[in-house]
């Protein structure tokens, strides 16, 4: 079980590794709107005191 683990675990990390050194200028652009988005919608529904 331990060895499947780490198989895909070692999968994903390279699918990772992959698609960021292939990642064009648009797909860099996304991402950093995306991940500001997130951050917004974040700070956005915190409770207020």
């Amino acid at each position: 079980m331990y060895q499947g683990f780490k198989y895909y675990l070692g999968w994903y990390r390279d699918f990772i590794v992959d698609s960021w050194n292939d990642m064009g200028p648009s797909e860099y652009g996304m991402l950093l709107l995306g991940i500001g988005v997130f951050g917004w919608l974040l700070m956005k529904n915190t409770g207020r005191r």
